[in-house]
């Protein structure tokens, strides 16, 4: 059946629209301050075969990670009914990423025919594990990572089977939250299959199938019309995670990638990346090629619709038993700085070739995540967990975003009052960090400073930081924005760390800033100033750095001393070049 382009655009629209308001109602559903306020949480719609058809706005880490979940779903259940719902967050089981994504999927009937599938992951703040949040770089099996599930049905004809639930409660140290949340993931998959019934009640069934197929093509051939813009050719790229959170900073841990262009397609080889390591920095399969498949996205053409269509062109290796194709029993709740580094090194390798324009530095690129776990006044548990934004990196014609989540890190700021008024906790600072953006003539974004006291009680907590010693990267000789750095009570500890917090004691996290683009002496002497006006650059490195040479009163510039520090500055750098 030919389908006219009016409506197979409307129909998109229509099936993307009923992801997108699947995940309205689960946010605005959600028990937890982690979904209902943060947004951790993702939308999907297979159809019968599995194929990715529509992806809701959310969180790029999630979108990829349940690509095999229907085929588990199909090896695990006999028999696929109406009415029921199934769980999972099997990490090697197609579900997610690590445990604490919990995937909720249900099957769409239609006249008692099986249509496709309604799915949405939500990340539990707790489900059990050797730590408060489950996830910790210092777990050496996924068997400390809380409570793996396959595919088990939760809704058995239309009944939430309370001995799920029970199961569920039993591993959780605050199971009023996941029970909460849970209930609103049901909730969301209902949504969902009431609003394709109406789509095709209105338009007919052969028409919507038609139109899914259409589109998927249409995103297929758009995905190839954007690579064919890419360079042919072989490009390589090599960047490190400082530490698995056990042996060290002493060894660094590459993630390589050979980038294959050719003609509409393109290859990903991993090969050379670190073996699978004994901590939870592990990434599985699927987690990868959720980074692929955004960094191809942001790189080419940040409309494309990811789906079926749009994974044809692409093809990815990695080595199983590698750091980012783990096999059993690899621990991986600590997944998501590797992801991220995944995405660095794509972009490294393809910004060899793809215009100047289309390239900027590295951002901080670290999910920057801390949970914190104790008793509240009441002596009831509590888990609070936050992702921290940092530095975005300098691009072409822009300067890097101050303090915001990037890449794979889709989630929202967890404002200050709801985090105090939610947990026993109280924020005694929380604002960008001045110096931290890579130098360039368009800056690297500034990282963030937050730090936290628990009050009245004692608090256990684990970190996820990296960028401490191999910091984000600049481009076209932009310098390389600062580190991260976690301290409790003014003491450095490691950004992988364990440990309790007494009460009364402060830990502060203070994230990267990004990398930035093109050489610091072409930036204007007035954004300069700028940003020493707006406490973003101290006077020194404007001097220093910049050649600017800020006025006293910090309200101008002077004229003759910065023309003979940009002249000594220029003078001195193509010394260096030439030695």
């Amino acid at each position: 059946m030919k389908i006219d382009s009016i409506t197979k655009a409307l129909l998109y629209n229509l099936i993307t629209s009923v992801a997108d308001e699947m995940g309205v109602v689960l946010v605005r559903t959600a028990y937890s301050a982690n979904i209902k306020e943060r947004k951790d949480c993702s939308t999907q719609i297979f159809d019968a075969k599995g194929r990715i058809i529509a992806q809701g706005a959310h969180i790029p880490m999630h979108l990829g990670s349940m690509i095999e979940i229907v085929p588990s779903i199909r090896s695990h259940i006999k028999e696929i009914r109406e009415g029921d719902v199934y769980i999972s967050n099997d990490p090697f089981g197609g579900a997610s990423s690590h445990t604490n994504d919990i995937c909720v999927i249900a099957p769409f009937f239609y006249r008692r025919k099986l249509l496709g599938f309604v799915a949405n992951t939500g990340h539990h703040a707790d489900v059990g594990g050797m730590v408060p949040g489950s996830t910790s770089s210092r777990d050496s099996s996924i068997y400390q990572e809380g409570l793996r599930l396959p595919p088990i049905r939760i809704v058995n004809a239309g009944r939430i089977d309370d001995t799920i639930l029970s199961l569920l409660q039993y591993n959780t140290r605050d199971p009023q939250m996941l029970i909460g949340d849970m209930k609103a993931q049901i909730g969301a998959c209902e949504l969902g299959k009431q609003r394709l019934t109406k789509i095709i009640e209105r338009n007919g069934e052969d028409i919507v199938l038609a139109a899914i197929e259409a589109i998927l093509d249409d995103s297929e051939r758009e995905t190839r019309l954007a690579i064919v813009k890419i360079r042919d050719g072989e490009y390589t790229f090599c960047d490190y995670l400082d530490c698995d959170g056990i042996r060290g900073v002493e060894k660094p841990l590459p993630i390589k990638v050979k980038a294959t262009v050719k003609n509409d397609e393109l290859f990903f080889d991993f090969t050379g990346s670190l073996p699978q390591v004994n901590a939870g920095i592990n990434l599985v399969k699927s987690g990868l090629l959720s980074a692929v498949w955004y960094a191809i996205k942001i790189l080419t053409k940040p409309d494309l619709r990811i789906n079926d269509g749009f994974i044809r062109p692409i093809t990815v290796y990695a080595p199983e038993g590698s750091i980012v194709n783990a096999t059993l029993p690899a621990p991986v709740g600590d997944r998501g700085n590797t992801a991220q580094r995944v995405v660095d090194v794509i972009l490294g390798a393809l910004y060899k070739a793809v215009p100047k324009e289309a390239t900027a530095g590295a951002s901080h690129s670290t999910m920057a995540s801390i949970c914190l776990g104790g008793l509240n006044g009441q002596m009831e548990p509590y888990i609070y967990v936050e992702t921290n934004g940092g530095g975005m990196g300098g691009r072409y014609g822009k300067d890097g975003i101050d303090g915001i989540q990037v890449h794979l890190t889709n989630t929202s700021n967890l404002p200050i009052e709801v985090l105090e008024n939610e947990y026993p906790l109280r924020v005694t600072r929380y604002g960008l960090r001045p110096d931290t953006g890579g130098t360039g003539e368009y800056r690297g974004g500034l990282g963030i400073e937050r730090c936290i006291v628990p009050l009245g009680h004692s608090a256990e907590f684990a970190l996820s930081f990296d960028r401490h010693d191999y910091t984000p990267w600049g481009v076209f000789g932009g310098g390389a924005g600062s580190g991260a750095r976690v301290t409790v009570n003014g003491e450095e500890i490691g950004g992988r760390s364990v440990g309790v917090l007494n009460p009364g004691d402060e830990i502060c996290l203070c994230t990267p800033g990004g990398g930035g683009y093109g050489d610091p002496l072409q930036r204007a002497a007035v954004a300069v100033l700028s940003d020493v006006q707006e406490r973003k650059v101290s006077p020194k490195m404007a001097r220093e750095q910049y050649g600017v040479a800020i006025l006293p009163d910090g309200v101008g510039i002077d004229a003759a001393a910065t023309a003979q520090l940009r002249a000594t500055r220029k003078y001195s750098k193509t010394h260096e070049m030439q030695e």
